[in-house]
């Protein structure tokens, strides 16, 4: 086993309203550099470990560039404790988001059905985490598995979008969807996506590929679900969108709320708003592809904000 870990400690602000939001936001921006494993010592210092000094080193410059948690203090360093691991998924456990439960395999309610059939109990997706990023634990993930439930994904063909641990793809399974895929750009996420989906039996017809979203031969689908973040929903509007057929839905989250208004500009040309959620800091948000006028629709919607407002109240 290794001598060390490499790891970030982070210390956040005092102030805890603060804090909570940067916290989230941090997160979301270290999945990107693989992260294995998180302790939290204190709710103002947190150690992140990875599995190489590159992917700390990489992480760390990224969180100081990065204007939104530029305030947080991070440090490199070594942790001599092969302890880290347990510790850190001991602190992850069940959470349950409407009538679906995410659970670790250390966590899994036995009181809970796995059967889609048994409506009457809240259905459970077992997802082995790396820091809590598709374990249902980030307001992100639970917003998307709202959306989800939201929707009758009954016979219904879904792509995820950055699938990551696959939570989000083997949820739309367990909810009857017929085939669902999945695309990372990372292949190591692939591969956990497959681990997790060989927990889940019920979980039928699901495939992880290997794919950016920008190169991607992938026909489109009835619901495509995609938590990403803002700025790339504004980057590649008219890309996602086109992965949606007529009649279809996105389903989408890694939105702050500063970031919402710049999004809804970017899809509302493509896609009608019909649903918006928001947890703490983030927003989730459900459009349709119009099955009879399309993009007319969508420019109908913008034009008319009564209609809009109508949308976001359903």
């Amino acid at each position: 086993m290794a001598d060390h870990w490499p790891a970030l400690a982070l210390y956040f602000p005092a102030h805890i309203g603060q804090a909570k939001r940067l916290q989230e936001l941090v997160l979301l921006l270290l999945d990107d550099f693989k992260p294995t494993g998180l302790v939290e010592d204190s709710s103002m210092y947190w150690r992140v470990f990875f599995s190489t000094s590159t992917d700390r080193n990489e992480a760390n410059t990224a969180l100081n560039r990065n204007q939104e948690t530029s305030t947080v203090r991070s440090l490199p360093i070594n942790v001599q404790d092969e302890k880290w691991a347990e510790r850190s998924q001991a602190e992850l456990r069940a959470v349950r988001i409407g009538q679906i439960v995410i659970a670790p395999p250390w966590d899994i309610p036995a009181s809970i059905s796995r059967d889609a059939s048994k409506t009457n109990h809240p259905l459970t997706v077992i997802i082995e985490p790396s820091i809590g990023f598709g374990t249902g634990h980030h307001a992100s993930t639970r917003l998307c598995i709202h959306g989800l439930q939201r929707l009758d994904l009954t016979a219904r063909t879904v792509l995820d979008l950055g699938t990551g641990s696959g939570v989000l793809a083997i949820v739309a399974s367990t909810l009857g969807a017929t085939s669902v895929r999945g695309l990372d750009r990372d292949a190591t996420a692939i591969a956990t996506a497959a681990h997790n989906l060989t927990l889940n039996e019920t979980a039928r017809n699901v495939s992880f590929h290997v794919s950016t979203i920008q190169t991607s031969s992938e026909s489109s689908a009835d619901v495509v679900v995609a938590n990403l973040t803002g700025a790339f929903f504004s980057s590649h509007s008219l890309r996602i969108s086109s992965f949606v057929v007529s009649g279809g839905y996105l389903i989408c989250s890694g939105i702050t709320k500063t970031e919402s208004p710049d999004v809804l500009v970017a899809l509302e040309p493509y896609l009608v708003l019909v649903h918006e959620q928001v947890e703490d800091e983030w927003v989730g948000l459900i459009w349709q592809r119009d099955l009879n006028t399309g993009r007319t629709a969508a420019t109908n919607a913008i034009q008319q904000p009564e209609r809009r407002e109508a949308l976001l109240k359903t």
